[in-house]
């Protein structure tokens, strides 16, 4: 059923003419008639001025403003009509119908096309109770945070009276897809053996929306990590998540440290905000000592770039920060990372790797990439260059990648190495 609709209809003999279209005539007095339930000065700030010029679209645009007030903020069987048109040398005066209907609240959200998530789940994300005023603006927003999900495609929500005088059922149509995510990366040169990553996450763990990541690197005989994180989302049904991890590093001839956090993540739309508290088992071959630390932090994604930055206050020891940044336009991405150690004393160093070269201990750094992405029907080809900061100098790479599908295969070659010394990468996803 159409929830709500209005009707948009000039006189035959002006409507779609030039004599709107291309004519010096402004808006005049607005004259409402029916039900308006809302003052007429709440109605009146959404009509255009007088003196304003009018045309069409003005007009359009008018009818749809006052129909949206109407369905944000309560009334999702609003009708907005208009009646007539004076016109005179310089004004023309409308008159307008609105029918509202009455106040409508919500009774149930019904969600149809689950298989496997907890539709429990769904309600705790969406933030909308019975009994709340009918707010077209608010379901939609609910509905975009669903969408964002990466095993969820919304597909369309009606609105229908239900069987209680006053109240509505709000109907969410979606497709759901398997979740999970297995990928990983290895690495070969002639100098310096092969390296390797794995990668597994699933974001909707048993069907409730909880995440889990396990990652697993090995870097030669040079460097070991392990990295177990879990997700407990909306908790308490706010938009707040729980996040625990587990990591473990190791770098040859000079430290293995052991973390673990546990921290509140709260989401607003494409952002999250990160604050936790944690506790680090550093040791090496002169000293070993535990001591907390302080993680505080902020992720952003778009469609256009996504940004992620991090800080953590180890007790007296410092504090470090990560910062990383794609940026999207046109056929190009651009990759900006920064990090830095706040100490220079101590054992304690960043394990980074660039393409092109072998794992490297680093205080701070900066990356800059850029890639160009051409595709040739399912084959994507990128040739790329990386630009490194770190020592007080830059390093840079160039190679050319190749992608299809859910694989790649990259050559990256560092400078002033003849291009027969380069590093051969494959990832798969």
């Amino acid at each position: 059923m159409l929830f709500a609709f209005f009707v948009f209809l000039l006189p035959g003999e002006i409507s779609g003419s030039s004599f709107f279209t291309d004519s010096a005539f402004k808006v005049g007095e607005v004259k409402i008639e029916g039900n308006i339930v809302f003052s007429k000065k709440i109605i009146g700030d959404l009509l255009s001025k007088k003196g304003t010029f009018f045309n069409e679209e003005l007009y359009k645009e008018n009818l749809e403003r006052l129909l949206n007030f109407y369905l944000d903020n309560g009334f999702p069987f609003a009708q907005v009509k208009p009646l007539g048109f004076s016109i005179d040398s310089v004004y023309i005066d409308w008159e307008l119908l609105i029918e509202p209907g009455s106040l409508q609240r919500i009774n149930n959200i019904f969600v149809k096309g689950l298989s496997y998530t907890d539709v429990e789940f769904f309600r705790r994300k969406i933030l909308i109770n019975k009994n709340d005023i009918f707010s077209n603006k608010k379901i939609k927003k609910a509905i975009l945070k669903l969408d964002k999900l990466s095993y969820i495609d919304i597909d369309s929500f009606t609105v229908e009276p239900a069987t209680d005088r006053n109240m509505v059922d709000v109907t969410i149509y979606l497709r759901e897809s398997a979740d999970g995510n297995f990928n990983g990366a290895v690495s070969y040169a002639n100098n310096g053996g092969f390296s390797g990553i794995l990668y597994f996450s699933n974001s909707n763990l048993f069907g409730r929306g909880r995440k889990i990541e396990i990652e697993l690197e090995k870097q030669e005989e040079k460097y070991q990590a392990e990295l177990f994180e879990y997700t407990e989302p909306n908790v308490l049904y706010l938009p707040v998540n729980l996040n625990f991890s587990l990591n473990h590093n190791y770098i040859k001839d000079n430290y293995n440290l052991v973390s673990f956090y546990s921290g509140v993540e709260y989401i607003y739309y494409d952002a999250s905000f990160l604050l936790g508290l944690g506790f680090e088992i550093f040791s090496a071959r002169d000293n070993s000592e535990t001591y907390p630390f302080l993680d505080a932090g902020f992720t952003y994604d778009s469609k256009l770039f996504d940004i992620f930055y991090k800080e953590k206050f180890r007790k007296g020891k410092g504090w470090d920060l990560k910062s990383l940044a794609n940026i999207y336009f046109l056929p190009f991405v651009l990759r900006l990372e920064y990090f830095k150690l706040s100490f220079i004393e101590g054992n304690l160093a960043f394990y980074k790797l660039f393409r092109g070269y072998p794992g490297m201990l680093i205080k701070e750094g900066a990356v800059v990439g850029l890639e160009f992405r051409k595709m040739f029907g399912p084959l994507t080809a990128y040739p790329f260059m990386d630009a490194n900061y770190f020592n007080n100098k830059w390093q840079y790479s160039y190679g050319f990648g190749l992608n299809i599908r859910r694989f790649s295969l990259e050559y990256a070659v560092p400078e002033g190495v003849s291009p027969s010394e380069g590093r051969i990468y494959f990832r798969f996803q």
